[in-house]
Formats: C-alpha cells, structure tokens, sequence
C-alpha cells in the first residue's frame, strides 16, 4: 500500500501500518463484521489488514514460501562461508575470480535477475487509442495485457493503454486491494469508496499494480459477452495462480540456472481454464493438484527441517549469526508457513479466499515484528526469538546489498531500512545519534571516515 500508510516485507518478517485500535477492535471480533456507523474504517487503517493480507500470501502459498526459502539459503551460504575464513571484496561480482567463489557468485547474481523479473510489473510500451484486447500474445510467445489508464490532473483527464508484463507483487497487491474494497463497501460510504481509487489506480501519472489484476480479468469476461463478477473471485484465481509458481535459482559448474517463471502465461492459463459462470459467482473449485501441492509441501518441510524448542539456547551467552538464522528458519517454518497451510487445506481454501474468512482468521497468523504508529511490537515474547531476529535482520540487510552488487554498504539502522533497528542504540562506546551527526553509516574500501565502535562496524568488518 501507500508507504505513508503500511508497508510489508518478505525479508524482514515484518508489517508496517497506521491503525485506529477501536477500531480494529470492532472488526475483529464482530463475528458478523456490523461496522457501527460510528467507527467508519477508512485510509488509513485499511493499511493493517492490507499488509496482513500479502503475508499470509508470502508465506502460506508456494509461489511466495518458494521465494523466501531460496533468498534465505543463499543468506545460509553466505554465513556459512564466513565460518569457513572467507572474506568477501565488494562489489559481489570482484570474487568471480576466487575459485571458492565462483559458484556462490553466480547463484547470486542469478537470483538478483531472476528475482526482478518474478517480481515487479513491467511496462513495456503505452499508446494512446484503446483496445478491447485483453491479452496479445507476439510472435516470439511473449504475453502482454493491455490496460486502459486514466488520470484526472488538475481537473484533466488523460487517457491511454498501457502494455504489462504482471509478476508477483502484482498478485499479492490484486488481493490486498480485494480487502481494502471489501472493508470499505461495507461501509456504504460514497465518499471513503472515491477516496480508495482516487488513491490507488493512478499515482503520479502511472497506473499502480493495485488494479492492474481486476482491470484483465473485466476486460477478459466483457470480451466474452459478460459484464459483472464478484470481487472475491480475484482472490480465488491468484491463489491458484501462486500455487503454480515456483521460485528456483542455482548453479552447476558455475553456469547460472537461469529458470524464469512465465507469471503472464500462468495466470493466463488459469483464467481461461474456469468457466465464466463461476468467475461471476464466485464459485470457483480448486485443482486437485493445487491441493496436493501444499500438503507435499508440509510433509517436506516437516521432514527436512523437524521442529526444535528454543531452551536449548538459553545458554546466557550471545546467539551466534548462523544459530539465529537456523532459529529464525524453524520459526517461519513451524509457526508460520506449516500452520497457514493446515489452515488452508482444513478450511478448504476459504482463510485465504473468504473476505470474511481471512477477517474472522487474522489474528492466528501475526508477523513476527510489526510497526504499528510507529510503535514497535514482537508479537512473539522469546528473547531467545527476539535476539535470533535482530541478528537475522542486520544480517540479512547487509547481505541483501552485497548481493545486490552494491559498491557501498548501508547501515540499516542508520537508514531507517528496518523495523526497531533504527530506533536502538547500537554503538558500543557513545550514541547512534552522536555519531550520525559525524558521518557514520557507510562502509566501502578505503573509506577515509573510521566507523564507530557498534554493531555495523563489527559486522562489516568481519565480513570484508
């Protein structure tokens, strides 16, 4: 959503939204969701159950679980190398040339391209008269979907066809905005209905992944004779669109496996697979398949990582990097991604594609970390988990931009990147703030300016 409002992230484990606690009250524990005609729900607290929605589909499909667990085993490999003596050079691509290097090198670089293709929305080109196309296909079998666009500025309207290449973020942002709608509808209330698109569809000239899913699928069922749907059969076709998509990156002999993942094609196939009457009454049935991927998905989880309790490392003494990432990974796994799978498989479906389901199941499935007001929250009280979080996350950020083929390392505290981090003190000897306003915060080769004495120096330093 509008980051003045909330913010999700795979990475970080975490949520960020503004929210209005009476009301969210109300909405919880309504059973059936009568929003008083006083506590009208509105921007911005839409923004919590917006961002709840993109992580339950983060973790509890296969499209998104798929994506973490292959950024979060090249995390693995980086620790694990450091444990082996190995010192990094910056950028990533200058230890092409170590021979204990190359491989990781290029899974890294491999991911970093197959990743922004699996993610963003791509526009390829725009024209100015409309089309009644909802899809074109060229002849090399590339898919695009082209969207009519507006924008209303200074009281002037515009208008075009934008060409889009959809990917992840686009589906996770279809459903999201099926929660927000769905929220504000049953309000009744014109003017909170007007503000949502004026919001949402255009920003800045440039039309959002907000709407882009909504728009195919009418433009799809107009062409074919049919005018209306109901908007909880978005959230139906992206689910089954997320369990048919893998995330796989890696390398052999050094060589990049470079599999992309068609998402236009995907969702395509699986529009056009169900029939319009049960797009218009949202009575779409799963795929047997689609079933039976989730349930082989827990028994390989269950079997490849076994649960463990946490009191094994109650020791007193620090959490090593590498034991908190192994932590950190039986957390996602046993209390996040296992549980919204069984949850899915025994409410058939319905937590992730019931409006009403998803509401009454909200507070089974909270983000480790959460910002809300600005008010950091762990939802979760283990100091053991908590401390296993925050090495993951300075981990994870910096290594994030090493792989990025970043020549400069950011400190995420510094830089506001990361929940709690930029609220603590880290420096050992003086104060976070004192040294910001001498210029700490940046680490690279020969660096004139000497970092403090805190936790991104010594990170850093043990990492390059």
């Amino acid at each position: 959503m509008d980051k003045t409002f909330g913010t999700f992230s795979l990475r970080y484990l975490s949520i960020g939204a503004t929210l209005n606690s009476n009301n969210l009250r109300e909405i919880l524990f309504q059973e059936l969701l009568d929003i008083p005609s006083n506590g009208l729900i509105g921007f911005p607290d839409t923004s919590y159950f917006h961002e709840l929605k993109h992580f339950q589909d983060s973790f509890g499909t296969i499209a998104g679980f798929s994506l973490f667990e292959n950024e979060f085993n090249l995390l693995l490999k980086f620790v694990e190398k450091l444990y082996n003596n190995n010192k990094y050079k910056l950028p990533l691509s200058a230890n092409a040339l170590e021979k204990d290097n190359q491989g990781f090198v290029v899974e890294c670089l491999s991911h970093k391209i197959l990743c922004e293709n699996f993610r963003s929305t791509k526009r390829i080109s725009k024209q100015e008269e409309h089309t009644n196309h909802y899809k074109i296909e060229n002849e090399k079998g590339n898919i695009y979907f082209p969207i009519n666009t507006f924008n209303v500025n200074d009281g002037e309207t515009s208008s075009w066809v934008d060409f889009i290449k959809i990917g992840f973020n686009t589906l996770l942002e279809a459903n999201s905005l099926i929660v927000d709608r769905k929220i504000i509808g049953l309000q009744k209330n014109e003017e909170l209905d007007n503000e949502l698109k004026k919001r949402l569809y255009t920003i800045n000239g440039i039309l959002t992944d907000y709407w882009i899913v909504d728009l195919i699928v009418s433009k799809y069922l107009r062409k074919n004779g049919r005018k209306n749907f109901q908007m909880e059969s978005i959230l139906k076709i992206v689910d089954i669109t997320l369990a048919k998509i893998n995330f796989k990156t890696g390398s052999v002999s050094n060589i990049a496996l470079l599999q992309y993942v068609d998402i236009d094609r995907v969702f395509l196939e699986t529009l056009e697979s169900i029939d319009f009457e049960n797009i218009e009454e949202n009575s779409i049935k799963y795929p047997p398949s689609v079933l039976a991927s989730y349930s082989e998905l827990i028994e390989r989880l269950a079997k490849d990582f076994p649960y463990f309790e946490l009191n094994e490392y109650e020791t007193g003494l620090p959490l090593s990097v590498y034991d908190s990432l192994i932590i950190i990974r039986n957390y996602i796994i046993h209390f996040i991604t296992i549980p919204l799978i069984r949850n899915r498989l025994h409410s058939e479906e319905n937590t992730f594609t019931s409006f009403t389901e998803f509401l009454k199941n909200v507070s089974e499935f909270q983000p480790l970390v959460m910002s809300i007001d600005n008010k950091v929250i762990f939802t979760v009280k283990n100091k053991v988990l908590i401390e296993a979080w925050i090495n993951y996350t300075w981990m994870v950020s910096i290594f994030s931009q090493f792989a990025n083929e970043d020549k400069v390392i950011k400190c995420p505290a510094y830089y506001n990147e990361v929940l709690y981090l930029k609220d603590t003190n880290w420096c050992f000897n003086s104060t976070c703030l004192a040294e910001k306003k001498l210029g700490c915060g940046l680490f690279y080769p020969n660096n004139p300016l000497e970092l403090p004495s805190c936790m991104f120096s010594n990170i850093v330093n043990q990492i390059f």
